[in-house]
């Protein structure tokens, strides 16, 4: 099984399909429904973790150049500056938005082959983040020409007969436009990264990313953008005046 999924897809595929099929097997040996976990019997198929693809800050601007006029180009700008998760993008109502604060309560998962909205993933994942002056002003022009279209919905990004949107819709047209803006071709996932980058470069410190995130902790933000914080926030030792917090002129 893993070695199918690894030729289709990829080697990272294959570790977590066979890791939530072991889990899976594992509470129903709890449960008493299967008599043995037979995954436990299959060893994990090897991966070695991919460097996350980001944006350049010139990557961005030719993106959001390109995507001007384009249906999900206020989708696509909210991504990058909030770095929300597809699922929580395609999930937001307008009533989550009240002027600047921005409430993750929904999110959209496929069940059955078919979008569902659902409740956030985790517990930390509903939050609340305050948005930018100039994200604030596209999704107002956004709505505007919501309205204009009649697209009558309280979802924020929708088709254009105003139902859910799935990500094969979302993965077609970052596909496209990456084309189009000559930008390297990443993942719709790969904006969060994206935003992430670029929150460390401007000085973010790790609890206030893990927040803006959802992530379920700290230290799980710092494990993936742990490179990130090394390379942009690095800093000369410290004397022991400015450890004990001494005036340097003293």
């Amino acid at each position: 099984m893993q070695l199918g999924i690894a030729e289709e897809h990829t080697t990272r595929a294959a570790f977590y399909a066979r890791k939530i099929l072991h889990n899976a097997l594992e509470d129903a040996l709890v449960l008493g429904l299967v008599s043995r976990n037979v995954a436990a019997a299959v060893k994990p198929i090897k991966y070695e973790t991919e460097e996350l693809k980001i944006w350049t800050a010139k990557e961005v601007r030719q993106f959001l150049t390109c995507m001007e006029g384009c249906p999900y180009y206020a989708l696509f700008y909210t991504a990058i500056t909030t770095g929300m998760r597809s699922g929580e993008l395609m999930g937001l109502h307008w009533s989550d938005i009240e002027q600047d604060k921005l409430h993750i309560r929904h999110n959209i998962s496929i069940v059955g082959g078919k979008p569902i909205l659902t409740k956030p993933k985790t517990k930390r994942s509903n939050r609340v983040i305050t948005l930018p002056e100039d994200t604030v002003a596209v999704l107002a022009e956004h709505n505007f020409n919501r309205t204009i279209n009649k697209i009558d919905s309280d979802l924020v990004f929708t088709t254009k007969t105003g139902k859910y949107l799935c990500h094969s819709n979302l993965n077609r047209s970052m596909k496209n436009n990456c084309k189009r803006a000559e930008v390297t071709r990443i993942r719709v996932h790969d904006l969060r990264h994206t935003f992430a980058s670029m929150r460390i470069a401007s000085g973010c410190d790790v609890v206030e990313l893990s927040r803006d995130l959802g992530h379920a902790n700290a230290s799980f933000t710092l494990n993936i953008y742990a490179h990130f914080f090394e390379k942009h926030q690095a800093r000369k030792a410290p004397s022991l005046k400015e450890l004990l917090g001494e005036d340097k002129d003293d």
